[in-house]
């Protein structure tokens, strides 16, 4: 198999892309900061 780096995978209802520096701030607002979601985290 030869790997052909990250590619973009969009359908309907989902976007698969790489992370860039401007999905921080929206990840963090949105569950980061949520105890009950990060309570697991190391």
């Amino acid at each position: 198999m030869k790997h052909c780096g990250t590619k973009r995978l969009e359908t309907e209802r989902l976007i698969l892309r790489r992370f860039t520096a401007e999905d921080a701030e929206p990840m963090f607002r949105n569950w980061a900061s949520d105890d009950e979601v990060t309570k697991f985290l190391t």
